[in-house]
């Protein structure tokens, strides 16, 4: 996927949220700069763990940030991230 799309999806799900910068941002433990960069595609590669919390707290999945997938709310594969997340 090409890094805009990524970026573009990053922004379109913190809008449809409602969702500040600085409010994603203290969710995935970033600056609101980090947060920034990413929906610009300034920043393409992103540590596992922080594409994890950022899927979580926009309601996604990390493979459609990813552009993997185009389902954005997967329900089986979001209880197996919780899942996941609660065990470590």
């Amino acid at each position: 996927m090409a890094i805009k799309n990524m970026a573009q999806r990053i922004k379109d799900l913190r809008k449809a949220k409602g969702l500040t910068l600085e409010q994603v941002a203290d969710i995935v433990g970033v600056g609101k700069s980090t947060v920034r960069k990413w929906e610009t595609g300034m920043i393409a590669n992103m540590k596992r763990d922080k594409i994890a919390a950022l899927s979580k707290a926009l309601g996604t999945t990390p493979a459609y940030l990813m552009g993997w997938s185009d389902n954005k709310e997967d329900k089986a594969v979001l209880n197996i991230l919780d899942r996941l997340r609660d065990s470590i």
